[in-house]
């Protein structure tokens, strides 16, 4: 068969050619694409952590190369570096926004508790790298501090009328307080909620000591506030990574890291040594 045609005419040509043109540009955008997704998915990659300051968890280390110290830090650390040779960055943003950046792919991964909201756009790891109990906390004082301290339950905050607070992107209070038909105020940021209870604003607050307690003592509010013995079951926090993130293809690799930190006691150690948290 004749490669070419003398009956085409030159329109017939010229569009050819552009039909050629544009396959050949299309091609070439797709292994550029290719290539950049290799090299973040290979020997390139710097794992992308988001979180908000709030030590002992996590807090600014210049001088590290992630920039970042405290447990979360000390996790990433043993489990991407040490166990898989993958360094990682941390960015500190406000709780709600670093959630949105894995939802987007503009982070690879966060700490937190795989609520049914997070599974839509991440992947948990198999084990929980964090285990901690929330305690209620209330403002000294309030006329109801004997049953706020022997709170069971969610059913118990709506039985009493409680009206909590919490800060925005907190979505394990949606889905294990609000979801029972208690009414919740929600604030910008979680370093508000101490002054926000301090000042009666809200009858309860419900969260872990390893954030709150500093909190209350950074701003003189221990004798305003009280950490009552009321608590929820152990909240796991696993590490959630995005859908959209290169890291996803590794969850094998990385579910077995996670499973030699558990195994060999290094969750434990870590709790310990930034939470005081025994073994």
């Amino acid at each position: 068969m004749a490669a070419f045609d003398s009956n085409q005419t030159p329109a017939r040509l010229s569009m050819r050619r552009w039909a050629l043109k544009g396959i050949r540009y299309w091609a070439l955008s797709l292994l550029t694409l290719a290539i950049a997704i290799s090299a973040r998915a290979g020997d390139d990659l710097v794992v992308r952590f988001a979180m908000t300051d709030a030590p002992p968890l996590s807090s600014a280390a210049p001088d590290t190369a992630s920039g970042m110290k405290g447990l979360y830090p000390d996790i990433l650390d043993d489990v991407l570096t040490r166990r898989m040779g993958l360094p990682w960055k941390g960015t500190f943003l406000p709780w709600k926004r670093a959630q949105l950046e894995l939802k987007t792919g503009n982070a690879d991964v966060i700490i937190t508790v795989p609520s049914e909201e997070r599974r839509a756009y991440s992947m948990p790891s198999a084990l929980p790298v964090f285990q901690e109990f929330l305690h209620i906390y209330t403002y000294k004082g309030h006329p109801r501090i004997n049953e706020i301290r022997n709170i069971r339950g969610a059913a118990d905050i709506r039985r009493l009328s409680l009206v909590p607070a919490t800060n925005i992107g907190n979505n394990w209070h949606s889905e294990n307080i609000d979801a029972h038909g208690t009414k919740t105020w929600y604030v910008p940021a979680d370093e508000i909620l101490p002054r926000f209870l301090a000042a009666k604003r809200a009858d309860i607050i419900i969260d872990t000591p390893s954030t709150m307690d500093p909190k209350i003592k950074n701003l003189g509010l221990e004798g305003q506030i009280e950490k009552t013995p009321a608590r929820f079951d152990p909240i796991n926090f696993h590490l959630l990574v995005g859908k959209e993130s290169p890291l996803a293809s590794m969850m094998h690799a990385l579910n077995e890291s996670v499973e030699q930190f558990v195994r060999d006691g290094t969750r434990e150690r870590f709790a310990a040594k930034h939470l005081g948290i025994s073994p």
